[in-house]
């Protein structure tokens, strides 16, 4: 399970399975939700995204990782349109939020 704490600026990575050639794709959609709302949504042509080998990569803002809530569990996911029109995507990941002693951006 991945941690990000409150107020922090993490690199978020998720990884997509070696069956799916990322690096094909056309577009990817990279998102984080909690409580069924999507907290953060991020996309490849935005230029949001960094691609390395298999893996997904987004660079969250304070406001971002304050918005969490420190319960319930947050999710990360990700889709994926290939050159071929196929879409595949990442198993969903738990990620646990952690909480600050000072709230709010610094």
């Amino acid at each position: 399970m991945l941690d990000i704490t409150r107020g922090t600026t993490p690199n978020v990575v998720c990884t997509v399975p070696y069956d799916v050639p990322v690096a094909e794709a056309n577009e990817i959609w990279f998102s984080i939700s909690q409580d069924d709302c999507v907290v953060v949504d991020r996309t490849l042509t935005s230029g949001e995204l960094l691609i390395n080998g298999q893996s997904i990569i987004a660079n969250l803002t304070q406001e971002e990782t304050l918005a969490f809530k420190t319960y319930p569990d947050a999710k990360i996911g990700v889709r994926l349109r290939l050159g071929n029109e196929a879409i595949a995507s990442s198993a969903p990941q738990k990620i646990r939020i952690l909480d600050v002693v000072k709230d709010g951006v610094i």
